[in-house]
């Protein structure tokens, strides 16, 4: 994982495999990384990358990671659902007395594992391969995204991503008419 600060590349992580990364807001010089391993931290510590290693007995691949406004951390894993993770005091070590449980009202994926959370606005968007919505740190709260035109819910959802211009506005790839299926003799 390569961070780049506008004249040069540095390395912060070589663990194979990461599949997402979220800079601590509350912390810049600190990393989270999702991947097949788990969660990871990295800090910048000393004029150097140190990594803090894994989110102790939290062996569930990460798929996504977001930091909310107290700076704890929702995490998706696949087929296990969303988690949150309380972290511990010092933020030179934050998995150390660190909490994680499951969320859980969130939505959960189907047999695809499809899932997703990202930042939107000051609330947070969850996709599942059949479903999206809206979550509320501040009181804990799901609630349907009914911004979406009516003939995508229900649909198969492939992919969506949150406009990273801070806006309003989102990608979705769904699947909209009839699926036709093939069969192999």
């Amino acid at each position: 994982v390569y961070l780049f600060d506008g004249s040069g590349f540095q390395t912060i992580s070589t663990v194979p495999m990461t599949s997402s990364v979220a800079r601590s807001q509350k912390n810049p010089d600190l990393f989270f990384l999702g991947g097949h391993t788990g969660l990871r931290a990295v800090s910048f510590t000393d004029g150097r990358w140190v990594d803090q290693g894994t989110m102790p007995r939290f062996e569930q691949g990460v798929g996504s990671v977001v930091e909310t406004a107290n700076g704890d951390l929702i995490v998706e894993a696949g087929l296990e659902g969303f988690f949150s993770i309380a972290l511990g005091p010092d933020p030179k070590l934050p998995f150390k007395e660190a909490r994680w449980k499951p969320l859980l009202d969130a939505p959960k994926p189907t047999l695809s594992g499809m899932c997703n959370v990202q930042p939107w606005g000051n609330l947070f968007l969850f996709s599942t391969d059949w479903n999206v919505f809206l979550y509320r740190d501040s009181d804990r709260s799901f609630c349907r995204a009914d911004f979406l035109p009516k003939q995508i819910m229900g649909r198969e959802i492939h992919n969506v991503q949150a406009s990273p211009s801070g806006s309003d506005h989102l990608w979705l790839e769904t699947i909209i008419g009839d699926r036709k299926s093939t069969r192999l003799n």
